[in-house]
């Protein structure tokens, strides 16, 4: 019993729970997911001081990006003008502080406790997504109205519409990892069932999921077909996977009528952006291309440093002030719904060169190319970015964090044994 204690109150497996909750807590609680994360940077902490004899402290410097976006976030204080913006601002931010101490510190997980990791993962999505798509079905007609006025289908808890359909295109890409390369030796019943979850996650991200999620996904199998053809030269997959992107819209639109009224919904507010004199302010597309413009010209108010995190919400609504629209003030957005733009007019040029650095770092690894895995999660998050603020909510830096310093060591570990 001693000794069964011992080995489960040691810093490795305190950490790896700790990123479990983190993982089921991304979709299901705020609570467990922020408690989760700063237990996770104090593993960290106690696995340097159990071993401290170790001269190898630092054992993942890709975390160093990482920590470099939460000391940013800090040093904006010095030309942000609004201080308690500012501070909260630097609360959502401690995820990146917590996960990138722990990473640094904490050496990589074993094969069985990558694979509980992307298990829960997966799993929690299912549930939810199930659950949730339950409640739409028990009054379809309605569900179907709010896609038609351009609302989304609710998701059972408080996780945001475009987040949970990011993690649930993600969990199609882990998902299928699992199935089709069977990294772990799966025996034939626990493949099985995780291509069942598969693919009733891909059901459902066709049902419930925004419009920002689904071309988030399909850039993500973009990604995915481009590393079989070029990385790993199997021309015959890469193509098939490709195709895939053209026949899976297709019977989506003429099989699932919640997907074919989003894309409808798509068309129809695109094409009515034309008209300048129209009020569409609840057609999203128009206000992202608000959005986007009044973050683009409050960056130009101070093109060198940006106008600083706590400042942006209102510049943004100064710029809206200075160039009149026929949209209802009331209902204007509050951020630039682009992570790129968010960082660029908020920290400047220095600060949307970081997000670059730490988005594609892993795929330029020392120690081998990107897996395929890594490489569907570049492609679809870096298109959710741009049309959603994702590392301006906890539950998105969370993902984020997650999931770009755990493929690379996952890769890692994988090789070696192989």
């Amino acid at each position: 019993m001693q000794r069964l204690l011992r080995n489960y109150l040691r810093p490795e497996f305190a950490s790896w729970f700790f990123i479990l909750a983190i993982t089921a807590g991304l979709s299901t609680s705020k609570a467990i997911m922020s408690i989760a994360t700063v237990a996770f940077g104090f593993m960290g902490l106690w696995y340097l001081w159990a071993y401290r004899a170790d001269k190898t402290y630092i054992r993942s410097w890709d975390s160093r990006w990482v920590l470099l976006l939460f000391l940013l976030a800090v040093v904006a204080i010095f030309w942000t003008e609004d201080s308690g913006r500012w501070l909260r601002d630097v609360k959502q931010k401690i995820p990146f502080l917590c996960m990138g101490v722990g990473f640094m510190l904490i050496g990589p997980f074993t094969k069985r406790q990558y694979a509980g990791i992307f298990v829960v993962f997966c799993l929690t999505q299912f549930l939810l997504g199930i659950l949730s798509l339950g409640i739409a079905l028990s009054d379809y007609e309605a569900a179907l109205e709010l896609v038609r006025t351009n609302s989304h289908i609710p998701i059972l808890g408080s996780i945001h519409h475009i987040y949970f359909g990011l993690f649930l295109g993600m969990s199609v890409f882990v998902g299928s990892h699992l199935v089709f390369g069977n990294p772990y030796g799966w025996k034939k019943w626990q493949v099985t069932t995780m291509a069942v979850i598969t693919i009733t996650n891909l059901i459902i991200l066709h049902i419930l999921g925004a419009r920002t999620a689904l071309l988030a996904f399909y850039s993500g199998v973009v990604w995915l077909a481009a590393g079989l053809i070029i990385q790993q030269r199997r021309w015959w997959l890469g193509f098939s996977v490709l195709a895939m992107i053209i026949l899976l819209p297709l019977a989506s639109y003429q099989l699932v009528p919640a997907f074919q009224l989003r894309v409808d919904a798509a068309v129809w507010d695109l094409e009515q952006m034309a008209h300048s004199d129209k009020d569409l302010t609840n057609h999203s597309a128009s206000l992202r291309v608000l959005a986007w413009s009044a973050a683009w010209d409050s960056y130009l108010t101070a093109p060198w440093l940006g106008v600083g995190p706590g400042d942006l919400k209102s510049e943004m609504h100064a710029q809206y002030e200075a160039h009149p629209s026929v949209y209802r003030a009331d209902d204007l957005p509050e951020g630039p719904h682009n992570q790129y733009l968010e960082h660029l007019a908020s920290l400047g040029p220095i600060g949307l060169i970081l997000l670059l650095a730490v988005l594609f770092a892993p795929l330029w690894s020392r120690h081998a190319s990107p897996s395929l895995l890594m490489l569907s999660f570049v492609g679809l998050i870096s298109v959710g970015m741009l049309f959603e603020s994702v590392l301006e909510r906890q539950a998105g830096i969370c993902f984020f964090t997650i999931f770009s310093l755990i493929l690379p060591r996952h890769g890692m570990v994988i090789r070696k044994d192989h």
